[in-house]
């Protein structure tokens, strides 16, 4: 009884130090900067409390949309999809809101009923987009992107297509959506198994020298991944060379596609090869730990097969060492390691 008491006096005083903080805003300013501060460090409670604080000092039907937003993403954030799109229909009740926010919470809404696979909402929000009058054109672009994402999830290939062309016909829009609405394209030929097609979409994206450098080295890595799955591990090996040696891409790409280029390695027997390619990912950082647990094992399998068991112990051994890994690669290292006795 002493234990529930005390944590429940843990707990209001927790929710009064939050909510001390919110009250002693000056400003919708003020409240509404600590509330985006909070929500880049992932303090959800208090993005909530500071954001709720704000809407009281907003002056403006916009100030209060991007307070709802911020609540909006709290929802989301912790799966709680529908009551997300709930606060991003606050936003639609603004009445003196700007075709942006309204552009905005429509396609928030959509979003995240997709999010809970709740396709016919999410398409009926989506395509209010379309009819927003005076709205950024990014919006108009994002709706026919989720769209076909949409469609996607449904196995809707032929209308997923078209909506992704349409993103690309959307006024005003620059080389960078353009591309990426070709790289959805490519995925959905290649769900479809329309090698060809896709090879073609995403080659078109890979070899564009003047789009943002991490969608090239994205739909490099996505192409080597279609390769992979067809078992041209040489090919495969090729595409994600071109976004480990991007110079400017961002580290995942290149951390990612080491990770894979070692799996076709491996694929292709070339085993030294692969153990370079684990060794550079665990060396390199920048992935989830059980990227770093399989590296391990794979690295191990490999110095098995060029009959360096002392090498392979090792790798084996390191598995469990990998920090908040999955336990079932440990199991695994551990099942190689007593056949290696």
């Amino acid at each position: 009884m002493k234990n529930i008491t005390k944590l429940t006096m843990i707990a209001a005083a927790a929710f009064l130090a939050v909510s001390l903080v919110a009250a002693e805003f000056k400003n919708y300013s003020e409240a509404y900067k600590a509330g985006c501060k909070a929500w880049r460090q992932r303090k959800l409670d208090e993005v909530v409390a500071d954001m709720e604080a704000a809407i009281k000092l907003a002056k403006s039907d916009d100030q209060k949309g991007s307070c709802f937003y911020y609540l909006g993403l709290c929802k989301g954030a912790k799966k709680d999809y529908k009551g997300a799109v709930e606060q991003f229909k606050e936003m639609l009740k603004l009445e003196k809101a700007s075709p942006n926010t309204i552009a905005n919470a429509n396609l928030q809404i959509g979003s995240y009923s997709r999010a809970a696979k709740d396709y016919d909402t999410a398409m009926d929000y989506l395509k209010r987009i379309l009819d927003v009058e005076k709205a950024h054109q990014n919006y108009k672009y994002s709706a026919f992107v989720y769209m076909g994402y949409c469609l996607n999830d449904q196995k809707q290939y032929d209308k997923a297509l078209e909506a992704f062309e349409e993103a690309k016909k959307v006024e005003k829009i620059d080389a960078n959506k353009i591309a990426g609405a070709d790289t959805q394209i490519a995925l959905v030929y290649q769900r479809m198994k329309d090698y060809d097609k896709a090879k073609e979409a995403f080659n078109k994206v890979v070899s564009d020298n003047k789009i943002n450098p991490n969608i090239s080295a994205n739909a490099a890595r996505y192409y080597g991944n279609m390769l992979l799955g067809q078992k041209k591990y040489q090919e495969a090996i090729d595409q994600y060379k071109k976004a480990i040696d991007n110079p400017k891409a961002a580290k995942y790409y290149k951390q990612y596609s080491l990770y894979q280029t070692g799996l076709a390695s491996f694929q292709l027997k070339k085993y030294q090869e692969a153990i370079d390619a684990y060794q550079k990912v665990i060396d390199g950082k920048g992935l989830s730990p059980n990227y770093y647990a399989n590296s391990y094992l794979m690295i191990g399998s490999a110095y098995q097969r060029l009959k360096d068991n002392e090498k392979a112990k090792a790798a084996y051994e390191a598995v469990a060492k990998v920090p908040k890994a999955n336990k079932g690669y440990t199991a695994r290292a551990n099942a190689a390691l007593k056949k290696m006795k």
